[in-house]
């Protein structure tokens, strides 16, 4: 799976609430929560299409939502003239992602050393409940939170890692048209180290039973490490521009 795919499989299982078009740029908008749903973003670029229009856009768009303007840009090579030109127009460089894939979802249970993973369907009632609570909660507030899982798109799979019945470990598989995209992963602090998100990983690919991706911040090294190990590539990235 190239970068672009990667990309599209990302900002379709985790959408805005409402999506706003303007030829190839999307503003998203879901009342606050996650970067990626609350930002401009544009599809693909030409040398000749007018970028300060597209930025103007998508600052007047936030502005209408009453949120500071926030764009999403692709490090591909090109979008370079979209970032350059959000750079001379005063906006900083904020939380550089790394998109990675996996083409074979085959690996599954070989990779598990714990029997406890469950799977439920959905990211509400237990699953976010457990999720909740080892994120520590968003500055939105729970309730807007709960309304955004719920309308997650695709096949949405909730996997949690119990110990002695309480979960200590949570991630999300969401099955879209190309691929799953595993994300929201969390792991108690005094459970760390002890190969659960390894463990949910490979059985929501597997479960999926499609390509996956994922993506993770570019100076979370330790984890990039980890998610290479279970046989993924990255392929692409992205960057914030505030």
């Amino acid at each position: 799976m190239d970068s672009a795919t990667a990309e599209m499989v990302a900002m379709t299982a985790w959408p805005g609430i409402r999506t706003t078009a303007h030829g190839p740029w999307r503003h998203r908008f879901s009342n606050g929560y996650t970067n990626r749903a609350n930002s401009t973003t544009v599809l693909s670029w030409a040398d000749d299409g007018d970028v300060d229009e597209g930025i103007d856009w998508g600052i007047a768009r936030a502005e209408a939502d009453g949120a500071a303007p926030v764009f999403q840009i692709s490090d591909r090579r090109e979008f370079a003239p979209v970032a350059a030109a959000l750079s001379k127009r005063g906006f900083g460089e904020a939380s550089p992602t790394v998109v990675m894939t996996r083409a074979d979802p085959s690996f599954g249970k070989r990779l598990l050393r714990n029997d406890s993973v469950d799977m439920v369907n959905g990211a509400a009632g237990e699953w976010f409940d457990a999720w909740w609570g080892l994120t520590g909660g968003s500055a939105v507030g729970e309730r807007v939170v709960r309304a955004y899982m719920a309308r997650l798109p695709g096949e949405v799979t909730g996997a949690l890692v119990r110990h002695e019945d309480t979960a200590v470990a949570v991630g999300l598989g969401i099955v879209v048209e190309s691929g799953v995209y595993i994300c929201s992963m969390e792991t108690d602090p005094h459970h760390r180290r002890q190969g659960h998100a390894s463990a949910i990983v490979s059985e929501l690919v597997a479960a999926a039973n499609v390509p996956a991706v994922l993506a993770v911040e570019a100076d979370n090294r330790a984890a990039r490490a980890a998610y290479v190990g279970l046989g993924f590539a990255e392929v692409g990235g992205y960057r914030y521009y505030r």
